[in-house]
């Protein structure tokens, strides 16, 4: 085939680029899973989570008198956390009272909380590695009477470095 100016055309196809060879992944430890999330750029969080308990939403029926129960753990000399919903509004963060040394609990909603119904909502974990190696997070719905309707998160995150940062969200509809 000529072009315009008299010289060939190939008609060869170009050779396929062949793909690097993936890197192995380090094998989790028994029962649990890795999984990647919404990590800031650069960062190396290792993120481990319990198979079925790393879910991405929930429906709480707050009208039966369901609750969610976050609890968010750190190692390391001090946690920076908190888990907020996409108003602002503040959940739970290393600012509230620890029920043991960097342990830290609630409910949600509590009595007074102001929700919605029905609404959708998303409550984001935010967590920084300056001062904490590692964090673990459980997040529960709870019917009335406290037992355990659901399990939705069970996660640990294990820094690489000291400047990393991580955000785990969990979608909330309530009913």
């Amino acid at each position: 085939m000529a072009t315009k100016k008299g010289r060939k055309k190939s008609t060869a196809r170009p050779a396929k680029r062949k793909r690097a060879a993936a890197k192995p992944r380090a094998a989790a430890p028994r029962g649990f899973a890795t999984r990647s999330g919404t990590v800031a750029a650069a960062s190396a969080v290792s993120v481990l989570c319990k198979p079925d308990e790393d879910k991405a939403a929930t429906l709480l029926r707050v009208s039966r008198g369901e609750t969610i129960r976050y609890e968010v753990s750190f190692q390391g000399a001090q946690g920076t956390f908190a888990i907020v919903d996409q108003h602002g509004t503040v959940i739970l963060s290393n600012q509230d009272a620890a029920v043991a040394p960097g342990q830290y609990v609630r409910d949600w909603p509590r009595p007074g909380d102001n929700v919605k119904v029905p609404d959708d909502l998303n409550h984001t974990l935010g967590m920084h590695f300056i001062a904490a190696t590692a964090y673990a997070y459980r997040a529960t719905r709870l019917s009335s009477t406290g037992a355990t309707l659901e399990k939705l998160k069970n996660c640990t995150y294990q820094r690489g470095s000291q400047t990393d940062s991580f955000f785990d969200p969990l979608r909330v509809f309530t009913a």
